[in-house]
């Protein structure tokens, strides 16, 4: 399944994400994700954000003197944070009935980068097959925007956000 659209969602009775998906064909699903594999989700996108493939580059036209200062590296970050947001398009949520369709609880997530720097989430559970999440840079940093909401409403650790993604907190 290629998702094309996803609602998240935190559930306090089961304490955890519930990610409701849908693909370009209509069909749909329900992707449980626990907050161990959650946390570790996370820690591992910002990780590309941050120091990997997906950090912000610099303005090969600025001088040094053009540079922000003293965290030039937050600073892009936070710029890059807030194009994102502002060039967020609306959707409408995934509506889901529990009882027909197919509940699968994620085991195991890979990411991939592509040149373009898209990035595929590939969901894995035993049961179904695999449901692949394509995002674009600035799709990635608005789902992270998502996430981070869904913590706060778990009130799950805090500290995995860098300073940039949580600027009001």
């Amino acid at each position: 399944m290629r998702i094309s659209t996803i609602t998240v969602h935190y559930i306090p009775l089961e304490d955890r994400l519930k990610c409701a998906v849908v693909d370009k064909e209509s069909n749909k699903c329900v992707l449980w994700i626990t907050r161990r594999l959650a946390e570790s989700l996370v820690a591992s996108l910002v990780k590309q954000i941050t120091d990997g493939p997906l950090k912000p580059e610099l303005d090969a036209n600025a001088t040094p003197t053009d540079t922000p200062s003293p965290q030039p590296d937050d600073a892009r970050q936070v710029y890059a944070q807030l194009e994102a947001r502002l060039n967020k398009k609306s959707a409408t949520p995934v509506e889901i009935d529990d009882a027909t369709v197919a509940q699968r609880l994620i085991h195991e997530v890979r990411m991939s980068i592509h040149t373009n720097r898209a990035v595929s989430l590939r969901f894995f559970t035993p049961e179904l097959p695999e449901a692949v999440l394509v995002l674009t840079e600035a799709e990635l940093r608005q789902w992270l925007e998502v996430l981070r909401q869904c913590f706060r409403a778990a009130q799950w650790r805090h500290d995995i956000w860098p300073q940039w993604l949580r600027p009001n907190s």
